[in-house]
């Protein structure tokens, strides 16, 4: 057995399932864990606001230190460090006279940069597919065929069926010896905690980390059994249970979705089998699904005319439109109520995303390119795959194989909040309205509230 290997912490931050981790155990006697806090994160966007909000970097670092703990309760520890993430890997290999890593294989722009930097290096990059659900070997096409439609993908994946099962978490690691990790708390509380401010309307408190991960499914799945009631429940918009919330752990790889189908899977096999439960599979395959697309198309998944090449008229950054849009004031009670929500917790609903992404784009007139990149702000659980092929989709540049795919927000409002108990929550100043007023005052007191823009019918 060789001497030692470098295991690279990226979006794999868990000791179960994790066959990177797994397989430097098996051919080293010794591995280093290292994370590199990216220097990205904290560069301005598009929108003047740095890549990742404070909300954002605090979860990264909850995360970070329970997968310390973690490591720790097996003999191990986590070297973190921050810079530019390719650099400050070589250097470590340099110090240390490592010339293997293991890491998780990831599928976007950025992320693949670093690792081709890696191997300029001469070192030697072993890359494990592990944050799908299908493992990318298991398909029966190569990336390059991938249907540009998801239902295309989806029956062409469940005909063949076949999932990967979970690999147990190590239960011993040994690390070289003589190496400082003091600064790994350092820069964890340095660079990413912060003092946050829970809003108690808040749909669920996110708190990051494996263990955080692992308890949120046994309570969804076999404790509150929400599960079986998830596909009448998913389009709700207030409390902590119409859907999972899983996707904030799985955007950290705090949780594999392997895991999760596997203990679906339990769940079917000893409570209840039904289409909830396939729904929720249902939609890790679109996460899946958007993650292939990445690796298909590249950079063109953050480009303006999207995959389908196709360039569409759009306000600039200046708009008055988008700063009403992210600060809550366009007057559409809806769409204001969804984007205070997100501001004051890192959260929305799927429901809500696909509402203020369509006004932004359909009824402002304002370049998707924004609102992706304010997503990418605020939401907790930011996935570039997700978030910027989700955009795609509603503009209209995507995978959509609808044309022209329009929300009606109002229509939708009164079809999934008919009480307006969501908008009076996050817009208190309407509480003492009717629901239908809340839902449209301008209609009901035209003076006190500005009529905001749509489309022309």
């Amino acid at each position: 057995m060789k001497k030692n290997a470098l295991i690279w912490i990226r979006n794999d931050q868990r000791l179960h399932d994790n066959e990177a981790l797994v397989s430097a155990l098996a051919n080293y006697e010794e591995v280093l864990p290292v994370f590199v806090i990216d220097n990205r994160l904290f560069e301005q966007s598009i929108i003047n606001e740095k890549r990742a909000s404070n909300r954002r970097l605090n979860f990264l670092g909850e995360s970070l230190l329970n997968l310390q703990s973690n490591y720790k309760n097996i003999g191990g520890n986590i070297l973190c460090l921050q810079g530019k993430v390719a650099e400050k890997i070589i250097s470590v290999c340099k110090q240390f006279e490592i010339d293997t890593i293991y890491t998780s294989a990831e599928y976007t722009a950025e992320e693949q940069s670093d690792e081709l930097l890696i191997m300029k290096a001469g070192l030697n990059l072993k890359l494990f597919h592990q944050n799908t659900l299908l493992h990318i070997d298991d398909l029966d096409f190569e990336i390059e065929k991938l249907p540009n439609i998801f239902t295309e993908f989806r029956k062409r994946v469940e005909k063949v069926g076949h999932f990967r099962t979970p690999l147990p978490k190590p239960s011993k690691i040994r690390i070289p010896a003589g190496i400082d990790f003091s600064a790994t708390e350092l820069n964890i509380k340095t660079h990413l905690i912060t003092s946050i401010e829970n809003d108690p309307r808040a749909a669920i408190t996110f708190v990051g980390g494996e263990t955080q991960a692992l308890k949120r499914l046994h309570y969804y799945l076999f404790e509150s059994k929400s599960i079986a009631n998830y596909k009448e429940t998913r389009n709700e918009l207030l409390g902590e249970n119409y859907s999972s919330k899983f996707s904030a752990w799985l955007t950290l790889g705090n949780i594999s979705a392997r895991q999760i189908k596997a203990e679906i899977t339990m769940f079917e096999e000893n409570i209840t089998s039904n289409e909830s439960t396939y729904w929720l599979v249902f939609e890790l395959l679109w996460r899946d699904y958007f993650n292939f697309v990445s690796l298909k198309y590249g950079k063109r998944i953050f480009t303006k005319s999207g995959i389908k090449k196709v360039i569409q008229n759009s306000d600039g950054q200046s708009s008055t439109h988008f700063e009403n849009w992210k600060t809550g004031k366009t007057g559409n009670t809806f769409v204001d109520a969804n984007m205070v929500e997100l501001v004051k917790t890192g959260f929305m609903s799927n429901r809500g995303r696909q509402n203020v992404a369509s006004y932004l784009v359909k009824d402002l007139n304002v370049n998707w390119q924004l609102g992706a990149s304010f997503f990418e702000h605020h939401l907790i659980d930011f996935d570039a795959s997700s978030n910027f092929c989700n955009w795609q989709y509603v503009a209209g540049i995507g995978n959509d194989p609808r044309e022209n795919r329009y929300f009606n927000t109002i229509t939708q409002a009164q079809r999934y909040d008919a009480e307006a108990m969501f908008i009076k929550t996050w817009l208190p100043h309407l509480s003492k309205l009717h629901p239908k007023a809340a839902i449209s005052p301008w209609l009901f007191y035209p003076k006190e509230y500005k009529q905001p823009v749509f489309l022309k019918e």
